[in-house]
């Protein structure tokens, strides 16, 4: 049963998601257009950062973490050390689920949902959702903002330059099911009328 997505809600996103570019871009982008509210660690960054440190991930991670603390200061959850011991989740991402429960979040947005078991997250009413399952919730509402998130995020592009389509190529690979229905849509709106979101926020 799809979960119920209600107006504005808080999501924890785990550092899966936020390793990939262009996912990081699209689920920040969302956030900065107000679709939902996001939430994350120190635990959690420090993970993100350590990823691009290993070099399998281009770019600066220090940079980037400091980037995401200024476009979203009050996403930082802080003080759940001591909820960590009460969790039943997978012992290595219980300081995921306890930022959720820290922030009271609807959801958890990863890639590792086998780690957040039902009967884990049913005592705090949180549901672990994959990206592509959380986007396509927060599609089903936002259709048109999203086309032209999308449009934005290919627009600031430019080493390489890259086009909608070649930004929906790029999320396929993660989120394959949500730039399906993405290129099926016929939605058009007029940009003037969309926020602009933050130029940082590439690929």
């Amino acid at each position: 049963m799809p979960p119920y997505m209600p107006a504005r809600a808080t999501a924890v996103l785990d550092a899966c998601v936020l390793v990939p570019g262009s996912l990081r871009s699209l689920l920040l982008r969302a956030a900065s257009a107000d679709l939902y509210t996001p939430r994350w660690s120190d635990n959690i960054l420090n993970e993100v950062k350590r990823t691009f440190e290993t070099g399998k991930v281009k770019g600066d991670g220090a940079r980037l973490i400091t980037w995401m603390r200024e476009l979203f200061p009050d996403a930082t959850v802080r003080d759940i050390d001591a909820l960590v011991p009460r969790l039943t989740n997978d012992a290595k991402d219980r300081h995921v689920l306890a930022a959720a429960v820290r922030s009271q979040a609807e959801f958890i947005v990863t890639q590792n949902v086998r780690h957040f078991q039902g009967e884990d997250l049913a005592p705090h009413d949180i549901q672990a959702l994959t990206p592509d399952q959380f986007l396509l919730e927060l599609l089903d509402s936002n259709g048109s903002i999203f086309v032209d998130i999308i449009r934005d995020q290919a627009g600031v592009l430019n080493n390489p330059p890259m086009t909608p389509d070649e930004v929906l190529g790029k999320l396929a690979v993660h989120v394959p099911r949500f730039v399906q229905h993405i290129q099926s849509s016929q939605t058009t709106v007029n940009i003037s009328k969309l926020r602009i979101l933050p130029a940082g926020l590439a690929c």
